[in-house]
């Protein structure tokens, strides 16, 4: 590996990874394969199509068809490229090559093993496709751009406030300036005129009037109560309801109450790190669900809470927290389906709660 090519690749910091073999990324998603890998997989018949591509077949369990049954990957030397870059998150920027994580691997929630960057030799194989995001200027909102230089003073004030604030405030802010900058319809929008507006978002944004809470529970409880095939009815009254797994009826607002938020913190800043805000959606619906992710993420982990067993030690509470990213990463922010239209409908909501109308 040259000089370069290390410059190149910029790791989330303080992250350790090394797979434990908990099997866990083997199982629920589809795993789909790349026209590379396909030739070889499709001899051994554990390869379907699927709405114009190639995914491995699954067994009833949902696990994947090469997972053995001593959990171990049967085509290992072959697996598909997905397979083989998991946990691992690349995105390509005009400031290099940002290396993130998937917080659905148990080893990245638990932070054990090596720091990331002593992978970077047996990522290279991986970077040479990758598909540059922030040369051109990033959708905001409906027909409104913003440029990378307006980016990168976003992406470093999300990174300051989540070391120093809360995280709704942290987010709340950022969320008022991008909607306050769409409102004005600037089609380029101007990024010293973000960067005040972001000055101007903490005399806006101050506990416990902060504008944006009724509209953030709103949403939180459509995703939710979609989430765990709920009645929405039920959780917006709060009255007792059935969740899957667990003996009797619970009310919402026995679920939110205080977990630990420095697991959630942690992983908004990998988030964060990774580019997640310019990925798939428009930037101001992007950030948006990171607004939403933090309630439900209060509500995931009292539901693992309230799944625990009576005599059981409170030492099992790391368990509830990564139940609860896995709900967050794996159902909703990333690898999830579906919440498009949600994400769309709050971001306009939030927009008409800082147009002070």
């Amino acid at each position: 590996m040259t000089k370069r090519e290390c410059v190149q690749m910029r790791f989330l910091p303080g992250q350790n990874f090394e797979c434990s073999g908990c099997t866990k990324c083997c199982r629920g998603w589809r795993i789909r394969v790349d026209e590379a890998s396909r030739p070889e997989l499709e001899r051994f018949q554990g390869v379907q199509k699927s709405d114009g591509r190639y995914f491995t077949k699954k067994k009833a369990d949902g696990s994947c068809v090469f997972l053995s049954d001593d959990q171990r990957c049967s085509v290992h030397a072959i697996k598909p490229v997905g397979c083989r870059q998991f946990p691992f998150r690349f995105c390509r920027t005009p400031d290099g090559i940002f290396v993130g994580v998937s917080f659905y691997c148990s080893s990245v929630q638990r932070n054990q093993g090596t720091p990331i960057e002593s992978h970077a030799p047996q990522l290279q194989e991986f970077l040479d496709e990758l598909p540059l995001i922030g040369g051109d200027p990033i959708l905001l909102e409906e027909g409104v751009y913003l440029g990378w230089d307006g980016y990168r003073i976003l992406d470093q004030f999300l990174a300051d406030q989540l070391l120093e604030k809360s995280i709704d405030v942290a987010i709340g802010r950022a969320l008022w300036a991008l909607c306050r900058l769409h409102l004005e319809g600037a089609p380029q929008a101007s990024a010293e005129r973000l960067r005040r507006l972001l000055c101007e978002s903490e005399s806006v944004l101050q506990p416990p009037s902060e504008p944006f809470v009724a509209f953030q529970r709103h949403h939180a409880c459509i995703l939710f109560a979609k989430a765990e095939a709920v009645p929405l009815q039920r959780l917006q009254s709060n009255r007792s309801t059935h969740f899957r797994g667990l003996a009797g009826p619970l009310r919402l607002s026995e679920l939110d109450d205080s977990a630990d938020e420095s697991v959630l913190r942690r992983y908004l800043q990998a988030l964060v790190f990774r580019k997640f805000l310019i990925v798939r959606r428009p930037l101001l619906h992007n950030l948006a669900a990171l607004y939403l992710v933090r309630r439900v993420f209060h509500w995931w982990a009292g539901l693992s809470r309230a799944g625990r067993s009576p005599g059981e030690s409170a030492s099992w509470q790391a368990v509830d927290y990564e139940k609860a990213l896995d709900q967050c990463e794996y159902r909703v922010l990333t690898h999830g389906a579906g919440y498009d239209e949600l994400f769309r409908l709050a971001a306009a909501d939030f927009r008409w709660v800082a147009s002070g109308k």
